[in-house]
């Protein structure tokens, strides 16, 4: 059956393809990119991770440490690998002592550290590059961001975006702030940016493992403790637009111990990660992109007025806050003054710029809105705009080639107050370079397709399809069983047992799944397996939970923590 199941992304050669993921905390690994580092791993690609804090905020940092080291074991990735900056742990709540809050100030956490460190054998970033460590202010954060991205030097960045919790957003937002630095400074250096909600997409999602297939990242649901429901469809994170990645090879079963992910979480016995697993395993991992290859980070910004650097910083949104619960965007947007009668920015380069397609995006308020633009080439080309898409959706521009050396963008007519443009982006293509190969998937009800099991009565099933980096027609074709396909629905005739074959025009790019039917009892019998797994799965996390208390307490506190949950 499972050699039946294939795909020409599992067969892609990714030798010399350097691969960097930043997360926040020990166990982030998993929920940012854990699929996603075990295949690019088996494709021969290079992947290290960096941690930018080291989890200490309750527990030694030694232990966190070397749970990540054996998390990331199981997924493929070597010690040699992996690095710490070396920051502190803390929560949302810390306030002005956060060091998110304090340039250059140095602030002490709550595990007693004022700068970076390591553990055992493994030094801290800082220390490892220049054999000091770095005292603990955003500067130093910052730089230290900045030195492992150009020191790595990265094809792929996976970097965790704004969840909750502080230190997330801390590090999601001081790598957007060191990207712009680092795209500004080099603007040859391109890589593909995914961005991933480790929260609502992973930790804290739907519960949803236990079925006869494997389900989709599903959109998080509003939730008034750790929502990103208000970033989805705004800005960059349009849900139809997201970025698919499969699961790993071979893992499409309908039980959860014999996940690789699984066995990686139950590594992180002191967060009694393994508990989350029903919800971080999906038949899919969702991420959203930034685009790194935009030409105006190579040119000179003038205004007329207000903050012209926001509008090729790699910002698109900005908080000033990161401990609210309800958050408020803050310091992203040019704003032109109120009496400011021309309200332009001109974007001017040194030499001559291939220009075919523009995105420019709006402020995510709602108190007002700008109505129409103007956009004036050097050369004399012109656009007049309609309003900017609310929420802060980028306006997108598909325009003839213009050869120039600058653009002027008029801000002609605006409703209410708030407005601003928070970033400009020109490019020379509207597609994005391919760095990974070309990817498509079956789709069922819009997920993912590996094994598909349905009623022994079902006859018919309707097919769909995701694509990556695949403009031209894809084919469908029954490759074993009696079926046939009919405007991409399945009709399955006497055999209960189909393979199922989606490819592009070259035949490079495919995507082959097994779908069969099922005796009612057949079916009966896999909900009652799951049931039963799901008791003991549960039952064992919270065996292990106790343990972990247990070893670190002794047994005297674990028994006092036993008598008051009682």
């Amino acid at each position: 059956m499972k050699n039946n199941v294939r795909n020409s992304f599992y067969e892609q050669n990714l030798k010399g393809l350097k691969v960097l993921v930043l997360a926040p905390h020990q166990d982030d690994e998993i929920n940012i990119a854990g699929n996603t580092i075990v295949n690019l791993v088996n494709c021969g690609a290079d992947v290290k991770v960096c941690f930018s804090t080291n989890g200490d905020y309750t527990l030694p940092a030694s232990v966190r440490i070397r749970e990540a080291v054996a998390s990331l074991k199981k997924l493929g990735c070597n010690k040699q690998n992996i690095y710490f900056l070396g920051y502190g742990d803390t929560l949302n709540g810390s306030f002005k002592s956060h060091i998110f809050y304090n340039k250059n100030d140095v602030v002490k956490s709550k595990a007693g550290y004022s700068e970076t460190y390591g553990v055992e054998e493994i030094s801290d970033y800082a220390y490892i590059k220049s054999g000091k460590h770095s005292k603990y202010n955003a500067n130093n954060f910052c730089k230290d961001l900045k030195n492992i991205i150009l020191d790595v030097v990265p094809d792929i960045i996976i970097c965790v975006d704004l969840d909750t919790h502080a230190d997330h957003r801390m590090l999601s937002l001081s790598f957007d702030e060191v990207m712009g630095e680092i795209l500004r400074e080099n603007n040859s250096y391109t890589p593909l940016i995914l961005k991933r909600f480790a929260y609502d997409l992973a930790y804290f999602a739907i519960q949803d493992f236990y079925d006869f297939n494997i389900k989709q990242n599903k959109r998080p649901i509003l939730n008034h403790e750790r929502c990103i429901q208000q970033f989805i469809d705004k800005a960059y994170y349009s849900w139809n637009d997201r970025w698919r990645m499969p699961v790993i090879k071979n893992e499409y079963g309908n039980f959860v111990f014999s996940k690789k992910l699984t066995q990686a979480l139950f590594c992180h016995k002191s967060q009694s990660a393994a508990m989350k697993a029903l919800g971080i395993i999906n038949s899919d991992e969702v991420f959203f992109e930034r685009r790194s290859d935009s030409l105006s980070y190579k040119a000179t910004v003038q205004v007329s007025s207000g903050k012209g650097a926001h509008l090729k910083d790699f910002k698109i949104l900005n908080l000033t806050d990161i401990d609210a619960q309800y958050i408020k965007f803050d310091n992203y947007l040019w704003q032109p003054e109120a009496d400011d009668k021309d309200k332009k920015a001109t974007f001017i380069w040194d030499e001559k710029q291939d220009v075919r397609f523009i995105r420019i995006y709006g402020n995510l308020e709602d108190t007002g809105y700008i109505k129409s633009l103007l956009i004036s080439f050097d050369n004399g080309f012109q656009i007049k705009t309609n309003r900017l898409p609310k929420d802060g959706l980028p306006l997108e521009l598909e325009i003839p080639r213009q050869i120039v050396n600058s653009c002027t963008i008029q801000i002609l007519d605006v409703e209410g107050y708030g407005y601003g443009i928070s970033e400009c982006e020109f490019f020379s293509t509207k597609e994005v370079r391919n760095i990974l190969p070309a990817f498509l998937k079956i789709t069922i009800e819009d997920n993912f397709v590996y094994k598909y099991i349905m009623s022994a009565d079902c006859t018919e099933v309707a097919l769909g399809i995701y694509t990556s980096n695949i403009e031209k027609e894809i084919k469908f074709s029954v490759i074993k069983g009696d079926a046939e396909i009919n405007n991409q629905k399945l009709y399955l005739k006497k055999d209960d047992f189909a393979v199922i074959r989606a490819q592009d025009v070259s035949g490079k790019a495919y995507d082959q799944i097994v779908i069969c039917r099922e005796a009612k009892w057949k079916l009966i019998t896999i909900q009652v397996l799951q049931k039963v797994e799901k008791i003991v799965f549960i039952g064992y996390c919270r065996l292990c939970r106790k343990s972990f208390f247990y070893k670190q307490n002794g047994l005297k506190k674990t028994l006092m923590s036993l008598i008051k949950k009682l």
